[in-house]
């Protein structure tokens, strides 16, 4: 199943740390890093959270 990882580079030290367990759980997952967003990346930059997501979802339903 095609997993999509999200997190921002101000998320905190403990943040991160979950995702890299997560994605080293999940080989197959990718990641997107939004540059300038914490952890509401999706309400804080929402066109760079969408246009990533957008081409996920394209590549892996199409």
């Amino acid at each position: 199943m095609p997993i999509l990882l999200f997190g921002g580079d101000r998320g905190t030290a403990r943040l991160k740390g979950v995702l890299d367990a997560i994605q080293a759980c999940l080989p197959t997952s990718e990641r997107v890093t939004i540059s300038g967003a914490g952890h509401s990346m999706s309400a804080t930059h929402p066109e760079i959270f969408n246009t990533a997501l957008r081409a996920f979802l394209d590549k892996h339903l199409a």
